[in-house]
C-alpha cells in the first residue's frame, strides 16, 4: 500500500547543518577565552583585590562573598590571582601551538612540494627530534636555557613542529599531482606562486585544526613546568605555579590548588568547542 505524502515527510529525518553547529561551538568557545583573557586585564577592578598583596590575617580563607575563590597561605585573594595568571598562561599557550605550528607548516610545505634533498633533510630531522618523547624534549631544553617564558617557548617549538611537518608534508605530496597544481606549473607560474596560492590554502585547513586542539597541550606543558619550578617565576603569576603552591595544604585548603586547576579546564573546554567547531565548519 502507498504511502500518504504526510507519512512519507513524518518519516524524513531532520538533516542538521554541521556548519551551523560548527559556528556556534566556535563563537562560544572565543568568546569564554576573550572573557577570560579581559577579566585578566581588570582583576583589579573585578575582585577589589590586590593579587599580590599578602595579609596574614587573612590566610586561608575558604570561598566566600569577600573571597569568591578564598585566599592562600600568605592571605593573598585566589580569585584575583587566577584572572591575573590568565592574562600569562593564554598568551604562552597559544604562541606554545602556533610557534611550532608554522614551523612544522612552512618545512612540511617544503618537504613535501619540493622533495629531493630537501625533503629528505626535513623528514630525517623530523625523525630525530620524534625519537625523544616531547615532554622530556621540552624539560632538558627548559633546564639547559633556564625557566621562563622564552625557553617555554622555544622547547615547545622544537619538540612539536614535527607533527605539523608529517600532516601537511602529506596533504601537499597528494595536492602536487592534481591537474590544477599542474596547469598552474605548465602555465610558467614560479613554485613559489603556485606553492602559495594553489597548494597551501589547501593543506592549512586540518593543520589549524590540529593547532587549536594543541593549545591545551601547549597549557598543560606550561602548568606542568611551573609545578616542577622550571616555569614562569615569582613574582609572576601561572596556574601550575599556584597548583604547586597549594599541593601541601590540598586535604584542607583545597580551593588554593583546585581554584587554578578549574580555570585550565574551563580553558580546554573553550578551546575543545573552538577546535570542534573548525572541524565542522570545514566539514560543509
Amino acid at each position: 500500500m502507498a504511502l500518504a505524502p504526510a507519512q512519507v515527510l513524518g518519516r524524513r529525518r531532520v538533516r542538521r547543518d554541521p556548519g551551523a553547529t560548527g559556528t556556534a561551538a566556535l563563537v562560544t568557545g572565543a568568546v569564554l577565552l576573550a572573557l577570560l583573557l579581559a577579566a585578566s586585564f581588570v582583576s583589579g577592578a573585578l575582585t577589589g583585590h590586590d593579587p599580590a598583596l599578602t595579609d596574614l590575617t587573612a590566610r586561608f580563607r575558604p570561598p566566600s562573598p569577600q573571597h569568591w575563590f578564598g585566599t592562600d597561605q600568605l592571605g593573598r585573594d585566589v580569585f584575583a590571582r587566577v584572572l591575573v595568571a590568565a592574562g600569562t598562561d593564554l598568551p604562552l599557550a597559544l604562541l606554545g601551538a602556533a610557534v611550532p605550528a608554522v614551523i612544522g607548516i612552512v618545512l612540511g610545505a617544503l618537504a613535501g612540494y619540493a622533495r629531493g634533498w630537501i625533503g629528505t633533510a626535513v623528514m630525517r630531522l623530523a625523525d630525530l627530534i620524534q625519537a625523544f618523547p616531547s615532554y622530556i624534549l621540552l624539560i632538558v631544553l627548559v633546564f639547559l636555557l633556564g625557566p621562563g617564558a622564552g625557553s617555554f617557548l622555544v622547547g615547545a617549538a622544537v619538540g612539536a613542529w614535527v607533527t605539523y611537518a608529517r600532516l601537511v608534508r602529506g596533504v601537499v605530496l597528494r595536492l602536487r599531482e592534481l591537474d590544477y597544481v599542474r596547469a598552474a606549473q605548465a602555465a610558467g607560474l614560479g613554485h613559489t606562486r603556485v606553492l602559495l596560492r594553489h597548494v597551501l590554502p589547501n593543506a592549512l585547513p586540518q593543520a589549524v585544526v590540529y593547532a587549536a586542539s594543541d593549545i591545551v597541550l601547549a597549557l598543560s606543558y606550561l602548568a606542568a613546568l611551573s609545578y616542577l619550578g622550571l616555569g614562569i617565576q615569582a613574582p609572576g603569576i601561572e596556574w601550575g605555579q599556584m597548583i604547586a603552591d597549594g599541593q601541601p595544604f590540598l586535604r584542607n585548603q583545597w580551593w588554593v590548588s583546585v581554584m587554578p586547576g578549574l580555570a585550565i579546564i574551563l580553558v580546554g573546554v573553550a578551546v575543545r568547542l573552538i577546535a570542534g567547531g573548525l572541524e565542522r565548519r570545514l566539514q560543509r
